[in-house]
C-alpha cells in the first residue's frame, strides 16, 4: 500500500484574521520610520504638559545627538533661528502655579510665525535635554516677537534653543536667566533702572559715558543697563573698568545694526521686551534713554 506524505499548507495572508494583518502592518511602520527617520527621542511626557511625545500625532523624528549646533559664546547676542526669525535672549519664570514657563526674546518681520514648524530644545542643570512645543506672541506695531516654551514644573533649565525642523541654520544655544520670583509690589524696589539704547553712532568719547553714569548717579538712578552695538574698545575697557570696581552697571552686546530701522528713534522695541524681562520683580520701573540723553526730573529733585 502506498503511503503519501501530507503536504504542507500554502501560506495564505487572505487567511490571516484581521487582528493578526494589523500587527504585521503596525511592524512594518514602525521598521520603516527607523529606517527612514533614524534615531528617534522616546522621551514620553504627560502632553497635558504640553512636551511632545512619541504617541503626539504633531511628533517629528528629531536625532538631539545629531542636530547641528553651533559652537558659539551662549550669551546675550542676536543669532538666526530662519532667514526670517532672530532670538537674543531667554528668561526663566516659574511664578505659574502648575507650569514653569520659558520666554524668548526675539525678532521677525513676519506677521504670522509657522510655530509648528518651530521647537525648544531645553538643557537643565543634569545635562538632560527636552523637547516642546513653542508658541509665539507679538508686539504689536513692532517686530518684536515673544516665544512661550513650558517646562517642568520645579526643574530648573540652563540653556534653550529655538529650532526649526525645515531650516539647515545651526542650533545655538541661549543662556537661561531666572526672573525673579518676588510679583508682591510691596517687595519690589522702587527704584528706575536705566535701559540705555545701543550705541549706534560709533561712541568714541569715554567723556560722555562718565557725564551720564555720574548724572544718572546723581538724580538716583539704581542700575544701568548698556547695550553696545559699535562703541570702541576703550569705551568698552572703560565701563568695564567701573563694573570691576563695583558699580551697579551691565554691558550687553547688541549685534544688530539699528541705523537702518526707520523707527529707532522712537524705541527699540526688542531692547525693551529684552531689559524688562532682566528687571521684573527687581525695579518699579525702567527707563529706557539714549546715551546722549539727559533727563531731568521737573516736579522733583531726584527720580526716586
Amino acid at each position: 500500500m502506498k503511503t503519501s506524505i501530507p503536504r504542507k499548507p500554502v501560506w495564505d495572508p487572505w487567511e490571516w484574521t484581521p487582528k493578526q494583518l494589523v500587527n504585521v502592518c503596525n511592524t512594518l511602520l514602525l521598521l520603516l520610520i527607523t529606517v527612514m527617520c533614524g534615531m528617534v527621542i522616546y522621551e514620553v511626557y504627560d502632553l497635558d504638559k504640553r512636551f511632545i511625545s512619541f504617541i503626539d500625532t504633531s511628533i517629528v523624528a528629531i536625532d538631539v545627538n545629531n542636530v547641528d549646533f553651533m559652537n558659539s559664546d551662549s550669551s546675550s547676542y542676536w543669532r538666526n533661528v530662519t532667514k526670517d526669525i532672530t532670538v537674543y535672549s531667554a528668561f526663566y519664570d516659574s511664578s505659574f502655579q502648575y507650569d514653569s514657563c520659558l520666554y524668548i526674546i526675539g525678532s521677525s518681520a513676519l506677521n504670522d510665525i509657522p510655530t509648528e514648524d518651530l521647537r525648544c530644545l531645553i538643557k537643565y542643570q543634569d545635562g538632560e535635554i527636552g523637547l516642546v512645543n513653542v508658541s509665539c506672541t507679538d508686539v504689536v506695531g513692532h517686530t518684536s516677537k515673544i516665544f512661550y516654551c513650558f517646562t517642568e514644573k520645579g526643574v530648573v533649565p540652563q540653556q534653550v534653543a529655538l529650532m526649526s525642523l525645515i531650516d539647515t541654520i545651526p542650533t545655538q544655544w541661549v543662556n537661561v536667566e531666572r526672573i525673579s520670583q518676588s510679583r508682591n509690589v510691596d517687595n519690589i524696589n522702587r527704584n528706575i533702572v536705566a535701559c540705555v539704547k545701543p550705541f549706534v553712532e560709533n561712541l568714541t568719547s569715554v567723556k560722555i559715558v562718565s557725564a551720564f553714569i555720574k548724572y544718572y548717579e546723581m538724580i538716583g538712578l539704581k542700575h544701568i543697563y548698556f547695550y553696545n552695538y559699535n562703541a570702541s574698545q576703550e569705551v568698552v575697557d572703560f565701563i568695564g573698568s567701573l563694573i570691576d570696581d563695583g558699580y551697579s552697571i551691565n554691558l550687553l552686546q547688541w549685534n544688530k545694526d539699528e541705523t537702518t530701522n526707520a523707527n529707532w528713534h522712537s524705541v527699540g522695541s526688542e531692547l525693551v521686551q529684552d531689559c524688562s524681562h532682566r528687571n521684573l520683580g527687581e525695579f518699579s520701573h525702567i527707563l529706557v534713554v539714549d546715551i546722549w540723553d539727559f533727563i531731568v526730573p521737573i516736579k522733583y529733585d531726584t527720580l526716586t
